[in-house]
């Protein structure tokens, strides 16, 4: 192959104006337009080349790029789907995210422990079955309604009352989030409610009778008994008994406000229960004359101390002692035994030998003047605090009241306390 053979394909990989100026300085001009129009066809060539490659280098530049932003993209919608499932199980109002089509698509912690499963990809009747609620989410899913409010009451080994509220969400997609709707518990509310209503309605009437009474016999002494010495005599003992009954309830309802007002500060002084009981026996000893009713006090001397408030934990021994004196039978014996629970608590029983208590009583026997036998109750002189009294008092220094009755034998009262551990710490 001759040198210009070379040179001319040389040429093909030099661009058009470098290939003009190479021939330029040759013999090859002279050969024709023939040869230089097949050297600038060769030059169009090579250029058309580069710019395939160009442009291919450029699409793959494009496509790497596009592969590092979906991968970033992915990356950040994942972190977001986290955090979303985070904010929601962090929320403590049982909270549901709905689709369109009613399907849940998100169930927070709240409500799979409310209840007892995951209703997630479910329809809303897997977990709220109520016909109002059912109607007013598709309300709000149809676009019918922005938000509602539900009251329902959910049913169970508790009764609930609850509030449900959706809220439509603004999303065109047919699988997005369509609606959320959030439980609210209103159980302790309602219960707070009910209780308060019926203890204003006790009190009244636990003053009411005493009073209607007093008021009675005074209209009695002014009027037909104005003269007569022995009637004057037995109204006046009867109202001193009202006027005492009166004094012990108002007396008991000022103790256990003040019990609940301070029952979340826990007691931080040292007492030993075993120094308690003896002294509350003395106390009771006129009362316990009267039925012939002795104490048998058998706890042991050298019981761990415990963290507490030496006159409540005084004040409930007596009302379980007193109980005791009150409904057991006359001439028996009350048995006040102590003992250790290992080496994390104490417990105290009061054990009568009384008529015993049914078992559906039971476990009303703290609630605030309720009664097993009330005329019985009234006619011993009890409030219907005692036990509501003790109650509140155990539960400020985190012990517990237990029961335990058996008709024709008697009824024994027991109560925990955990001891004072070293360092002052206490289970």
């Amino acid at each position: 192959m001759s040198p210009l053979d070379w040179r001319a394909i040389g040429l093909l990989f030099l661009p058009v104006p470098a290939v003009l100026a190479v021939l330029a300085g040759t013999s090859v001009l002279a050969v024709g337009p023939a040869v230089i129009g097949a050297v600038l066809a060769s030059g169009g060539i090579a250029l058309g080349v580069a710019r395939i490659r160009g442009r291919i280098d450029e699409a793959q530049q494009i496509e790497s790029l596009n592969e590092a932003e979906l991968h970033e993209e992915f990356v950040r919608q994942s972190r977001l789907a986290e955090s979303y499932e985070t904010i929601l199980d962090a929320v403590p109002e049982p909270l549901l995210v709905l689709r369109r089509d009613r399907r849940v698509l998100h169930a927070n912690r709240a409500i799979i422990d409310l209840l007892g499963h995951d209703p997630l990809d479910a329809d809303l009747t897997a977990a709220i079955r109520h016909p109002e609620v059912i109607a007013a989410t598709a309300a709000v899913l149809t676009g019918k309604a922005e938000e509602r409010t539900i009251e329902f009451q959910r049913g169970g080994a508790i009764e609930q009352s609850l509030v449900a509220r959706l809220v439509a969400l603004p999303n065109g997609r047919a699988d997005g989030p369509a609606a959320v709707l959030v439980l609210h518990d209103l159980t302790l509310i309602r219960k707070a409610t009910e209780m308060r209503s019926d203890f204003v309605a006790n009190v009244s009437h636990e003053l009411r009778t005493p009073l209607t009474a007093i008021v009675g016999m005074i209209e009695t002494l002014r009027g037909p008994a104005k003269k007569d010495a022995v009637a004057r005599e037995r109204f006046l003992a009867l109202m001193e008994e009202q006027g005492s009954r009166m004094t012990r309830l108002v007396g008991d309802l000022l103790s256990l406000s003040q019990i609940q007002a301070n029952e979340h500060a826990r007691p931080t002084d040292t007492v030993r229960v075993q120094d308690i009981l003896p002294t509350v026996a003395r106390m009771l000893e006129p009362h316990a004359e009267k039925k012939k009713v002795s104490f048998s006090i058998e706890v042991d001397s050298d019981l761990p101390v415990v963290l507490g408030d030496a006159d409540q934990l005084q004040q409930a021994f007596q009302n379980l002692m007193h109980n005791a004196v009150k409904y057991g039978r006359d001439g028996s014996v009350i048995r006040v035994v102590g003992r250790g629970e290992g080496r994390d608590g104490i417990a105290v029983s009061v054990i009568d030998q009384g008529e015993g208590i049914p078992e559906q009583h039971l476990p009303r026997l703290t609630e605030r003047f309720y009664r097993v036998d009330k005329a019985r109750s009234r006619a011993l002189g009890g409030t219907g605090l005692g036990l509501a009294i003790v109650k509140h008092i155990v539960t400020r220094h985190q012990g517990r009241l237990s029961i335990e009755s058996e008709e024709g034998v008697g009824s024994t009262f027991t109560v925990s306390l955990p001891v004072k551990r070293e360092g002052g710490a206490r289970d």
